[in-house]
């Protein structure tokens, strides 16, 4: 199982709806290559993680780097793990702006947990 953690910085700025639109139609991407990922979005910074096999993890971070969406791209892991840390997600979503947020489909509360 291959993992790879990055952060970035949005362009512009994101609407809800945008946010949204992207979380639909990755679930959709990751669901047919067969990876698993975790977006985290705060102040026009995006931290993920996607989790795959090596080949189709790596193609898939490389496209993501050139997304002219985002900015610094800033690999923080990547690099081989035991296991998945998600692997019931083809995309999990928190956006940290809401103090009280509106749940999307797949939403998670892992990062309600102390």
């Amino acid at each position: 199982m291959w993992s790879i953690t990055y952060m970035s910085t949005e362009v512009a700025p994101f609407t809800r709806s945008q946010l949204y639109d992207l979380l639909t139609a990755s679930r959709k991407k990751n669901a047919r290559l067969g990876v698993t990922r975790l977006l985290l979005y705060k102040g026009g910074i995006f931290i993920q993680t996607i989790e795959g096999d090596a080949a189709t993890t790596t193609d898939l971070y490389e496209s993501i780097r050139y997304d002219s969406r985002h900015q610094d791209v800033t690999t923080v892991f990547s690099g081989e793990v035991e296991a998945a840390k998600f692997p019931d997600w083809t995309m999990g979503f928190r956006d940290l702006n809401l103090h009280t947020p509106e749940l999307p489909s797949g939403y998670s509360g892992l990062l309600n947990e102390p």
